[in-house]
């Protein structure tokens, strides 16, 4: 496999680390087959590949979808269209927050309760 192949391979694997790991190992721990890349090698990469793809090194949260909501709720726009939506939104998520909507596997789970909340309230 050639040295770019197992670079992007490398900080891929490190960018997933760190999005799913509590304690991520050092980049001097991530070792290619026939290579040795040091830090500032895959800290490159690793920025290369996050530019990219467009992504964000954060967490998804609920937040992360009132756009969608807000955007279907009121198709058409209007003057504060959203505004009463996100509000509401807003206010679900931190009343769930609480209770047992917290971790990541019911992220969906929140998501589709804020949505059909809010459809049934504009109706």
């Amino acid at each position: 496999m050639p040295w770019a192949a197992q670079l992007l391979s490398v900080a891929c694997v490190s960018v997933a680390a760190k999005m799913e790991e509590c304690q991520v190992p050092a980049l001097s721990e991530f070792h290619a087959v026939s290579y040795d890349f040091d830090s500032a090698s895959i800290r490159r990469m690793e920025l290369l590949v996050l530019s990219t793809l467009g992504w964000r090194m954060g967490a998804v949260t609920p937040f992360d979808f009132l756009p969608c909501f807000s955007s279907r709720a009121h198709p058409h726009g209007g003057a504060g269209a959203g505004g009463h939506v996100a509000l509401k939104a807003i206010g679900f998520i931190f009343a769930t927050a609480e209770g047992s909507y917290t971790s990541r596997s019911n992220l969906l789970s929140l998501s589709l309760s804020l949505s059909l909340s809010l459809v049934s309230d504009i109706q």
